[in-house]
C-alpha cells in the first residue's frame, strides 16, 4: 500500500545516505539533517545485514512476478499494443486470490491491465488467451475469435510441449535414487510439489487444447 511504500522509500533513502557519506560528506550530512530533523549523520553506524528472509513474502513476490511474466508473454504473442489495456480473469483459491488482490495495483501497472475479475472461469473461456502460474489460472481478453483460434491452438501446443519437457526433467531427478537419498528432505518435497503442480498444469493445458480443437472441427 502507499503508506508502506513511503516507509520503505524513507528507510532506503537514509541507508543510501549512510553508505555515500564517506564520498560526499557535506551533501549527505545536509540531506540527512533535513530528513531526520537535525540528526547528525557522522555519528550514525552502518546497518547490519539482516540475512533472514521471509519465506512467505518471497513466495508471494515470485507468484506476482510469474503472473506478470505470463500476461506479458500473452500480450507479446498476441501482438497486443504496449499501451493497450486488457481485462484479465483470475481463477484460483481464496488464499491466492488474496495475494493477487493485495498486489493488484502493482499487477495493473506492470501487466497493463484494465480490470481484474475473479471467478471460477470466465463465460466462454475459450474466447480468452490462457496461461497458468502454479494453481492460478489466467484468462486474458485477447479477442480469440474463430480466425485466431488456430494461433491460440499453436500457442497452447507449445505450452504443452514445454510443460512435458519440464516434467521429464523433474521426473528424472526424482527417479534418481542417489538424489532422493542424499538431498535434504525439504528439497525432495519441494521437487515433488513442483512435479504435482506441473502435472496439474499439463492437464489444464490439454483440456484447453481439446476445447479449441472441438471448436475448429
Amino acid at each position: 500500500n502507499s503508506q508502506l511504500g513511503k516507509e520503505v522509500i524513507s528507510v532506503v533513502a537514509l541507508e543510501i545516505l549512510v553508505m555515500m557519506h564517506p564520498y560526499i560528506p557535506h551533501i549527505t550530512e545536509t540531506l540527512y539533517g533535513h530528513i531526520t530533523e537535525g540528526k547528525i549523520l557522522a555519528t550514525e553506524t552502518w546497518s547490519k545485514m539482516y540475512r533472514k528472509l521471509d519465506v512467505v513474502i518471497e513466495g508471494d513476490i515470485e507468484k506476482i512476478s510469474n503472473i506478470v511474466r505470463v500476461i506479458r508473454n500473452i500480450r507479446s504473442e498476441k501482438n497486443i499494443k504496449p499501451g493497450e489495456l486488457k481485462d484479465v480473469w483470475i481463477a484460483t483459491s481464496p488464499m491466492h486470490q488474496k495475494i493477487v488482490e493485495e498486489n493488484a495495483n502493482l499487477l495493473i501497472g506492470l501487466a497493463k491491465i484494465n480490470n481484474f475479475n475473479f471467478c471460477e472461469k470466465p463465460e466462454n473461456p475459450d474466447d480468452f488467451a490462457y496461461g497458468i502460474v502454479g494453481d492460478i489460472e489466467i484468462f486474458v481478453d485477447a479477442a480469440i475469435d474463430a480466425d485466431a483460434l488456430e494461433d491460440e491452438k499453436n500457442r497452447i501446443l507449445a505450452q504443452i510441449e514445454d510443460k512435458k519437457s519440464y516434467l521429464r526433467g523433474i521426473t528424472a531427478k526424482l527417479s534418481n535414487a542417489s538424489f532422493v537419498k542424499n538431498a535434504p528432505e525439504k528439497i525432495v518435497r519441494a521437487e515433488m510439489e513442483k512435479r504435482r503442480q506441473a502435472e496439474e498444469q499439463l492437464e489444464k493445458f490439454e483440456e484447453k487444447l481439446r476445447n479449441i480443437e472441438s471448436r475448429l472441427k
